[in-house]
């Protein structure tokens, strides 16, 4: 009786161990491949914030709500043209978390590209971080903080016309009132004293032969609303 049990675990058992590495194999290829995915256009008004951070979920594992932009560690500027399109490749540096089997979570750095002349988005490879890092903003107010960016209110408090903008996320702090500034949400343009929680983005005009303006815009959005 054991000498059949004993074959019939070297007959079946090889086969299944091969069928298992076959599967997890394509199982990773179709991840590899599902790290690049379509935009939707090439302004940021096209961004679509719950697409985005559906896919990076899919790609790392992790919760949707805790994908983060790391904006502590890292300066986030990008390069859009005066329409507000995105001009030149630029990316998100992200931290995620999952957990692992053993119920540790771990956290790892990514990336994610945008490839306008391609309309495409890429998620890189991740890299494991040896720390836990502090929490910054979620990526999908980020996102959602560029998409809605009011852009005709930007375009009348700067001077002449430019041929492109440089934005980054500036620090949590409110300006002095002889800085432009604007507060907005995902339905418009709001008050100041109504806003609580935002982010803030520091928008520099660039002037066809002039090289970069003075007129910097502080844009504040809020992110009380906490779906993606």
């Amino acid at each position: 009786m054991e000498g059949s049990k004993r074959k019939l675990l070297i007959r079946w058992g090889f086969p299944i161990a091969v069928a298992l590495l076959i599967l997890g194999v394509m199982l990773i290829a179709n991840r590899q491949e599902s790290r690049v995915f379509p935009m939707q256009g090439v302004n940021l008004a096209d961004l679509q914030p719950s697409e985005i951070i559906r896919n990076v979920a899919q790609v790392t594992g992790a919760a949707e709500e805790e994908i983060y932009a790391d904006t502590i560690g890292r300066t986030m500027t990008w390069h859009v043209t005066g329409d507000f399109d995105w001009d030149i490749s630029a990316g998100f540096a992200m931290i995620t978390s999952r957990d692992t089997w053993f119920g540790q979570s771990r956290s790892y750095y990514r990336q994610l590209r945008v490839f306008p002349q391609q309309e495409e988005f890429f998620i890189t490879a991740s890299q494991r971080l040896s720390y836990v890092p502090d929490a910054g903003f979620r990526l999908a107010d980020i996102l959602y903080g560029l998409r809605h960016i009011p852009q005709s209110h930007i375009q009348y408090l700067v001077y002449g016309n430019p041929c492109a903008y440089i934005i980054s996320v500036g620090r949590s702090e409110m300006p002095n009132n002889s800085q432009p500034h604007i507060f907005y949400n995902r339905n418009g343009v709001i008050e100041r004293s109504s806003i609580q929680d935002f982010i803030r983005f520091d928008i520099i005009p660039i002037y066809q032969g002039q090289g970069v303006g003075e007129d910097l815009i502080h844009v504040f959005f809020e992110i009380c609303q906490r779906d993606t």
